[in-house]
């Protein structure tokens, strides 16, 4: 292994998510460089397919926050939703003429469809992480919300958002406070995540591994009527409000997205 791994893998070991942005505020400076680090990951075709929209003004902010029921989002000093975007070359698209040239030589004509959408949407997470790990390695503390999708409608229209535009992932950024990190909490083991040729169902054995650490995604508080981990985990998040929320805004973003207009 080389020393610029291991820099990289103790600065993985060592990050934590934050959400107290107590701290000193993400200088103008810093912020350009942390997203300029962002957009010199690779992307499909080098077509940059994600948009950034780094939120400042206070009063947006602060809807966004609400809207994302995360409300401390509203005291950091940086951020940024990543969107997965097509607006842009499906505008150059027609500029150019493309579809004219479709027609006149038999050549399918092809709109942005779900394919696109997922394509775009790896685009914005991989920008997203790789600013996350340039921010952390200038000292400077995150948080994902991937709730971004929640109220979509009001997110549509208060950041004005075209059609092609879908919320992705939410960041805060923040210098962290003189506190101390919160402590690691542990992932599961690679060889349950890990697969080699094929696909692996996990054994009885590793689905006990799971009930026996609740730690690790921190629902030791998740009371009645849950009676186990795996009933404490759907309560906390597959079967929570804000999941049902997500669902529903995304039918509805994905629909917009299909048809090219915003409703």
């Amino acid at each position: 292994m080389t020393e610029l791994f291991d820099r990289f893998f103790a600065l993985m070991e060592t990050r934590r998510s934050l959400r107290d942005y107590s701290g000193p505020a993400v200088t103008e400076q810093e912020k350009d460089a942390i997203l300029q680090a962002g957009h010199l990951a690779p992307t499909a075709g080098n077509m940059s397919l994600y948009s950034v929209i780094q939120i400042e003004n206070q009063e947006i902010k602060k809807e966004i926050a609400q809207l994302n029921e995360q409300p401390f989002i509203a005291s950091s000093s940086f951020v940024v939703l990543y969107l997965a975007d097509w607006q842009r070359w499906y505008d150059f698209y027609v500029h150019s003429q493309a579809e004219g040239m479709c027609r006149a030589h038999n050549i399918p004509w092809r709109v942005p469809q779900e394919s696109e959408l997922l394509l775009a949407a790896s685009d914005a997470l991989i920008a997203a992480q790789t600013a996350v790990i340039a921010a952390e390695s200038m000292g400077i503390g995150s948080c994902y919300f991937g709730t971004a999708i929640e109220g979509w409608e009001r997110t549509r229209d208060l950041l004005q958002l075209p059609p092609l535009a879908f919320p992705v992932v939410l960041t805060a950024f923040g210098h962290w406070p003189s506190s101390a990190r919160p402590a690691a909490r542990q992932r599961l083991p690679l060889s349950m995540v890990r697969h080699v040729d094929s696909y692996r169902r996990i054994s009885p054995e590793e689905l006990e591994l799971m009930e026996n650490s609740g730690r690790r995604w921190s629902i030791t508080a998740i009371g009645e009527p849950a009676k186990n981990v795996g009933q404490k985990m759907y309560l906390r998040k597959t079967g929570a409000a804000f999941a049902v929320e997500s669902a529903r805004a995304t039918k509805e973003a994905i629909a917009a997205w299909l048809s090219g207009t915003s409703k």
